[in-house]
C-alpha cells in the first residue's frame, strides 16, 4: 500500500493496479482515500476493457487481412488457372497459391479416385504430404488416417497443436508442423478430394478461418470440374479426329472401288450397247426395205409397220444405255446453235401423235410466241423433249390429256409436260431422276422401261446450265418442267467430265461406302433383269409377227425370195438379241 499522493503519481506514471494505504490514517483522511480507491478500481477496470479491444481488434484486422488474403488467394488462382488444361495443373497452381499468398509452407491436395476408394496426391508443396505425421504416399485409402476421415464426414478437419494430439507422437524432429487444417474439396455437392494446409508453427490457423477455406475449397473444386470438362473434351476431339481419319482412310479405299465399280458398269454399259447397235440396223434396215415395197399386201403391211414401231422402240432403249455409258466417261459434248424451241417442240410432239390418237389423248400446247431463239444443242434438248412425252403418253390412261407448255422467263426459258396420269409421290421426287431408278409400283411397273430416260434428260439439261423438277400429285397426275438459259455462248458450262463424275454418284458412294456400292450392283442387276424384260417383249412381237408374215406370204406369188430372206433376216436378228440379253442377264 501507498500513499494517496504515491497512489497518484504511480497512475499518473502508467501503474494500473494501485492502492491508497489506509491504516495510517484519520477518519477524514480515510474517507478520501476510499473515495481515491474507488476510483483506481474504476480505473483498472477500464485499462483492462481497453486491452479486450485492443486484443479483438488485433485479432479482427489479423483475421481481415487473412480474409484479404484469402480473396487474392482467389483471384490468383483465377488468374492462373485462366490457360490449364488438366486436373493436376489446377492442383498445381492452388498449391502454389496458398504457399505464397496464404503463407501455407505445407499444403497437398488429394483426388478421389473413380471409384471413390483411395485419395490420390495429385499437388503437395513442403511437408504437406505429412498429413498423419508420415509420407502418405501417392495415394491413401478413403476411411484411413485424417485424409480419409474427411473424405467420409465431408467435414473439416481442425489440429491448433500437433503436439498435444496422440497422432503426432513419432513426428520426426525435422519436420515442421505446427498446426493442421485438413478440408473437403467441393464442387457444388459433389465431393472431389480433400486439401490439407499445415503450418511450423502452433497456433498459426485460426478456426475462425474455416469458412475462408472453405470458399477457396468451392473455388478449387470449381475449376477441377471445369479442367476435367476440358480434358474430356479434348479426350473426345483427340478420339473424333482419329475417327474421321479412319473413316477417310476407309471413304478414300471405298470411293476407289465405287469408282472402279463404275468403270466396270460403264464398260459393260458400252460393249452390251455395241453389241446390241448391229443387230438392231439389221432389224430396222430390213424393216424399211420392207416398208418401201408397194407388191405387200394391207394387212401384211400392217405386221410389217408394226415390227418397225418395236423395233424403234428396242433402238431407244439401245441409244440410252449407249448414251449413260458417254455420259459416265465424260464423253458427250454439245453442239451448240440458234434454234426455235417452240418449233423443236411440235416437231417433237408431231413424233407421238400416232400414240395419242390411239389412246385418244387430249392434246393441248400453249407456246409463248414471243420467245426469241434459244443457243442449244438441238439434239440432246429433242431427247429429253422425247423422254419426256414418251412418259407422259406412256403414263397416261386412255382418254386422258396432256399439256405442253412454253414460258419466257427472262435469261431462260421453262418448257413445261404435264398429264392426267398416275402421279407420283413427293418422297419419289428425288430418285425418279436416279439411273435405273423406277418407282417400286405395279403402277409403274406395269408400263416398262429400264429408268434411264429422266436420268439422262437431267443431264442433258444440266450440262445446258438448266435444271428440272416434277410437281405432282399422286394418282392424278405430274407436271415435268426443265429450264435453259437462252444464251450459252460466253456462259461457263459445267464441264462433262464433271456432270459425269456427278450423274455416276461417287460422292454417294463415298460417303456410303460398300452399302452404297452393293446398292448400285443391286440396282444394275435389277436394271438387267429391266432391260431384258423390255427388250423381250418388242423383240417377241417382231419375230412373232415376221413369223406369222412368213406363213401368209407363203401362198402370195410373185413376192420374190428376198422377201422371205428380209424376214428370216428380221427373225434371226431379233433372236440373236434375245439370247445375248438372256445370257448377260444370267452372268450379271
Amino acid at each position: 500500500m501507498v500513499t494517496i499522493k504515491e497512489a497518484v503519481e504511480m497512475v499518473l506514471s502508467g501503474e494500473e493496479k494501485v492502492r491508497a494505504d489506509l491504516s495510517s490514517l484519520s477518519a477524514g483522511e480515510k474517507e478520501i482515500a476510499s473515495a481515491v480507491n474507488r476510483m483506481l478500481e474504476a480505473y483498472e477496470g477500464a485499462c483492462h476493457e481497453r486491452e479486450i479491444y485492443r486484443n479483438g481488434l488485433t485479432e479482427t484486422l489479423e483475421l481481415f487481412e487473412k480474409g484479404l488474403k484469402s480473396l487474392s488467394t482467389i483471384r490468383k488462382i483465377g488468374e492462373l488457372s485462366v490457360s490449364v488444361k488438366t486436373v493436376d495443373e489446377v492442383c498445381g497452381i492452388a498449391v502454389r497459391a496458398f504457399k505464397e499468398e496464404l503463407d501455407f509452407e505445407n499444403c497437398s491436395i488429394m483426388i478421389l479416385d473413380e471409384k471413390g476408394e483411395y485419395l490420390e496426391l495429385r499437388a503437395v508443396s513442403g511437408w504437406g504430404d505429412m498429413i498423419d505425421g508420415k509420407k502418405t504416399g501417392k495415394k491413401i485409402k478413403v476411411g484411413e488416417g485424417i485424409a480419409g476421415t474427411v473424405a467420409v464426414t465431408q467435414k473439416p478437419i481442425f489440429i491448433p497443436d500437433v503436439k498435444k494430439d496422440e497422432r503426432f507422437k513419432e513426428l520426426p524432429s525435422h519436420v515442421k508442423i505446427g498446426t493442421i487444417f485438413c478440408l473437403p474439396l467441393f464442387s457444388k455437392e459433389e465431393l472431389l478430394g480433400v486439401i490439407n494446409l499445415s503450418h511450423p508453427e502452433a497456433g498459426a490457423i485460426k478456426l475462425e478461418q474455416e469458412e475462408i477455406f472453405l470458399t477457396l475449397s468451392h473455388v478449387v473444386g470449381h475449376l477441377i470440374i471445369k479442367a476435367r470438362l476440358h480434358s474430356e473434351l479434348m479426350e473426345f476431339k483427340r478420339d473424333l479426329e482419329k475417327k474421321v481419319e479412319e473413316k477417310t482412310a476407309e471413304l478414300k479405299k471405298k470411293t476407289k472401288e465405287a469408282e472402279s465399280a463404275n468403270r466396270l458398269k460403264t464398260e459393260f454399259l458400252a460393249t452390251v450397247s455395241h453389241e446390241l447397235r448391229t443387230p438392231m440396223t439389221s432389224i430396222l434396215g430390213f424393216t424399211r426395205l420392207l416398208l418401201d415395197r408397194n407388191d405387200i399386201p394391207h394387212e401384211a403391211m400392217e405386221f410389217i409397220k408394226i415390227i418397225w414401231s418395236q423395233g424403234e422402240r428396242l433402238e431407244q432403249l439401245i441409244s440410252d444405255l449407249l448414251d449413260v455409258a458417254q455420259i459416265e466417261s465424260g464423253r458427250v459434248g454439245l453442239e451448240i446453235s440458234e434454234y426455235n424451241i417452240n418449233k423443236i417442240i411440235q416437231e417433237s410432239v408431231a413424233l407421238f401423235k400416232p400414240q395419242i390418237m390411239e389412246k385418244e389423248l387430249a392434246l393441248t400446247m400453249n407456246l409463248e410466241q414471243e420467245i426469241p431463239s434459244v443457243e442449244i444443242d438441238r439434239k440432246r434438248i429433242t431427247q429429253v423433249l422425247w423422254n419426256l412425252l414418251n412418259n407422259a403418253v406412256k403414263y397416261t390412261s386412255k382418254g386422258g390429256k396432256i399439256t405442253i407448255v412454253s414460258e419466257d422467263m427472262g435469261d431462260e426459258v421453262h418448257i413445261t409436260i404435264s398429264d392426267t396420269g398416275i402421279g407420283i409421290r413427293k418422297e419419289d421426287y428425288e430418285i425418279i431422276f436416279d439411273r435405273f431408278r423406277q418407282l417400286d409400283s405395279s403402277l409403274t411397273r406395269e408400263f416398262g422401261g429400264v429408268g434411264l430416260g429422266l436420268s439422262i434428260s437431267k443431264y442433258f439439261v444440266e450440262v445446258h446450265g438448266g435444271r428440272i423438277w416434277v410437281e405432282s400429285e399422286f394418282g392424278r397426275g405430274s407436271a415435268f418442267t426443265f429450264s435453259i438459259p437462252k444464251k450459252v455462248k460466253g456462259r461457263e458450262i459445267a464441264s462433262p467430265k464433271i456432270l459425269g463424275a456427278i450423274y455416276q454418284d461417287k460422292k454417294e458412294a463415298a460417303v456410303e461406302g460398300v452399302a452404297a456400292t452393293d446398292k448400285r450392283v443391286d440396282l444394275l442387276r435389277q436394271a438387267i433383269i429391266d432391260l431384258r424384260n423390255e427388250i423381250n417383249n418388242p423383240l417377241t412381237i417382231i419375230i412373232g409377227d415376221a413369223e406369222l408374215l412368213l406363213r401368209k406370204l407363203e401362198s402370195v406369188k410373185d413376192l420374190g425370195e428376198d422377201l422371205e430372206g428380209h424376214l428370216k433376216s428380221i427373225i434371226l436378228a431379233a433372236q440373236w438379241i434375245k439370247s445375248f440379253i438372256s445370257r448377260v442377264s444370267k452372268v450379271v
